[in-house]
């Protein structure tokens, strides 16, 4: 009889190894329960040295012709099917597939595997892998909101820097397109943000990268991109942010061509808010809204001057006195002379009634600002007799020129003495020492300015006879 001539029973070291596997199996189970992710990504490290060691098993017990043979020839089976396995199903084999689409420019494939792998298997190893890539290639279709949401993604989980110069024109280049498109639908609003979003990401290359020549590029889109966003807001009649974004290129880009539009666009601004606040019912506020345009520059101020008159006669106009006054006194406290200067004049062209409640500050502003412009002094004041009232001057004035003349005394009194040509006038006034100011109202509209001292029961006279030159 041969010595093989039968098996021999299943061995105790057998059975060790048989509970051993079990429990591997039980535990790759285990794991495929909790997370599917991790448990195709070790199932190859648990196959192969299985693989490696049931193999070795099987011939050893089959030479010995042991019947455990069998039992181990199952687990290599079955082992053997789970290296099969984790390269035709699961985190392996997706992320296989969309490389060779991405690889292979065909970004739709690519991002419909990238995408499954990450839904279904977020914790996988190549999770990683797959959110960069998947971030790219929406970038690269076109898909410009799914790339800065993934690219986000990918920042927040550290998986790449979003500091450096490539993600930073990604973002910019993206925001922009966003922008571009919401621009084409009107959707201003939107296209504002986004717009204001590119120039954020333009700007940060500007400051970071200082010395690349995408830096060169980001100095002038910064402003451009921050100028549409404004133009989108102001559309929207969103008035703060619009403003606060063009004063910021006038501040941080002088020298841009965006500058000047950005002062013309400030202009439409403190138009229709003003309009927007009149209509509301504050009236006061709409003049002081209104007249931000005199901050502005003289530059763009003399290339609207008409747009100005006829803006500035329609806002005005229905605004009862008392509030005008009060604007023009708000000006004046806060040493804005040209503003207030312009409602006082605008008050008094249409409510001369109203002339004795300006006049204070009306002369004092005259006197405050003569020395800005060019003046030639007034004719000498001559004395004319006497009257019997301590206290008092009297001062006659004779306009004999072929203009209309506005007398401005500031002293111990503030007197406004309105000349038509060709006429004379008496004022009696405190006596004491006297700053005059002469505005006559010549194509040249020429100043005259002088001092001079009226004392107690004295009469003087002074008389106009020559326009400054």
């Amino acid at each position: 009889m041969s010595l093989y001539a039968s098996r021999k029973p299943v061995s105790g070291g057998a059975i060790v190894f048989t509970v051993l596997f079990f429990l591997v199996l039980g535990g790759a189970g285990y794991l495929f329960s909790i997370d599917k992710g991790k448990f195709w990504d070790y199932l190859p490290f648990i196959c192969i040295p299985s693989l490696v060691i049931t193999l070795i098993l099987l011939i050893f017990y089959f030479i010995k012709r042991n019947s455990s043979g069998y039992i181990f020839t199952i687990f290599f089976l079955v082992f053997l099917c789970g290296m099969i396995l984790s390269s035709i199903f699961g985190p392996f084999a997706l992320i296989n597939s969309a490389t060779e689409d991405y690889s292979g420019k065909n970004y739709t494939g690519a991002i419909t595997n990238y995408k499954k792998l990450l839904d279904t298997y977020p914790n996988s190893k190549y999770a990683k892998e797959a959110l960069v890539n998947i971030s790219d290639s929406y970038y690269r279709n076109g898909s410009y909101s799914d790339a800065i949401f993934y690219y986000e993604k990918s920042i927040n989980d550290k998986i790449i820097d979003g500091e450096t110069l490539d993600i930073k024109k990604i973002f910019a280049d993206s925001y922009l397109k966003i922008a571009d498109s919401y621009y084409a639908e009107k959707d201003y609003s939107n296209a504002g943000e986004y717009y204001w979003k590119s120039a954020g990401y333009f700007e940060q290359i500007l400051q970071k990268y200082p010395e690349t020549n995408d830096a060169f590029i980001a100095k002038y889109k910064t402003p451009e991109y921050l100028f549409k966003a404004a133009d989108c807001l102001k559309n929207e009649k969103n008035w703060v942010d619009s403003e606060a974004i063009l004063k910021n290129i006038i501040d941080k880009y002088p020298e841009s061509d965006f500058s000047l539009k950005s002062y013309k666009v400030l202009f439409d601004i403190y138009i229709g808010k003003a309009q927007d606040i009149k209509e509301a019912g504050d009236f006061r506020n709409s003049v002081i809204e209104f007249f931000k345009i005199y901050d502005l520059g003289d530059d763009l101020l003399n290339l609207v001057q008409s747009e100005i008159n006829y803006s500035q006669n329609n806002l005005l106009a229905s605004i009862p006195p008392n509030i005008l006054i009060q604007a023009a006194n708000d000006f004046y406290k806060l040493a804005e002379y040209k503003k207030s200067l312009i409602v006082y004049d605008y008050l008094l062209a249409n409510y001369p009634e109203n002339e004795f409640m300006a006049a204070d500050n009306l002369v004092n502003i005259k006197i405050s600002t003569i020395s800005e412009k060019p003046y030639n002094s007034i004719p000498e004041f001559t004395a004319a007799g006497s009257f019997a009232k301590n206290g008092n001057s009297k001062v006659a004035l004779d306009n004999r020129t072929e203009f209309n003349l506005t007398v401005y005394l500031g002293g111990p009194e503030n007197r406004v003495v309105r000349l038509e040509k060709k006429t004379k006038a008496e004022v009696e006034i405190i006596s004491g020492d006297y700053k005059i100011v002469v505005e006559i109202q010549n194509p040249e509209n020429s100043l005259l300015y002088g001092e001079t001292s009226f004392e107690d029961g004295k009469k003087y006279k002074d008389v106009f006879t020559l326009t400054a030159k």
